[in-house]
């Protein structure tokens, strides 16, 4: 979607007040969405889980309460990962800097990959997610959360309202960021206008997809399988 230099480098400034940013910005619903993610994963004890673009362990928190066999969290940002390492809960998960076209583990290992909000923020969408499905056992579950622009056109208008005008101003002065949430914004926008998550994943090679849309449909939640 753009150069992964630079969406570190955006991800590194944002990590101090990125948890209160995200509840903030929406109104907590996104502890609903990972919840809902993670019920429909096919997760259980035995799981062996990779959350990928993990940010601050929101996610890895709500994966954690289902007690798979081992969590791995990686992430782009150091300071992302930092963070995370601070947690209550999350000081000894294992924790790993990488792109999500790179991730160094060998084919056939994850049951289990978690992606929230990170899709669109891959250097390359198609490789990224190639590699999630080379990583997975067979039969292994892909979960992915990410925005999209709601289709009904009375909800799209004024959620576009909050979205391209009030967001960007309230991430602006609580981040103290002038272009990071200017970067979200039309992220999604270009990855919405571009992308086809469930074509893409089924033209990889992934199996049984589902999409759910959320909160009147901001949110689009897929669950694929190898």
């Amino acid at each position: 979607m753009q150069n992964g230099h630079n969406t570190k480098n955006i991800f590194d400034r944002i990590a101090k007040r990125y948890d209160l940013l995200n509840h903030i910005l929406s109104i907590g619903i996104d502890k609903y969405w990972r919840r809902k993610a993670v019920k429909l994963s096919n997760i259980s004890n035995k799981s062996i889980v990779l959350d990928l673009a993990c940010g601050s362990g929101d996610f890895t928190k709500a994966i954690m309460k289902y007690q798979p066999k081992k969590i791995i969290c990686a992430d782009i940002s150091e300071f992302m990962l930092r963070k995370l390492k601070k947690k209550k809960g999350l000081k000894s998960i294992d924790a790993i800097q990488t792109k999500a076209e790179a991730i160094p583990f060998r084919v056939n290992y994850f049951t289990n990959i978690f992606i929230a909000f990170g899709v669109r923020n891959f250097y390359n969408i198609n490789e990224g997610l190639k590699n999630c499905y080379d990583i997975l056992q067979f039969k292994g579950n892909l979960t992915i959360l990410e925005f999209q622009l709601p289709r009904r056109k009375f909800i799209r208008k004024i959620y576009s309202l909050y979205f391209f005008k009030v967001l960007p101003a309230i991430g602006r002065i609580i981040s103290r960021d002038k272009t990071a949430y200017n970067y979200l914004v039309e992220s999604v926008k270009k990855f919405d206008n571009e992308t086809n998550l469930k074509n893409l994943l089924q033209n990889i090679g992934f199996k049984n997809i589902r999409k759910y849309e959320l909160t009147q449909g901001i949110v689009q939640l897929i669950t694929a399988e190898k």
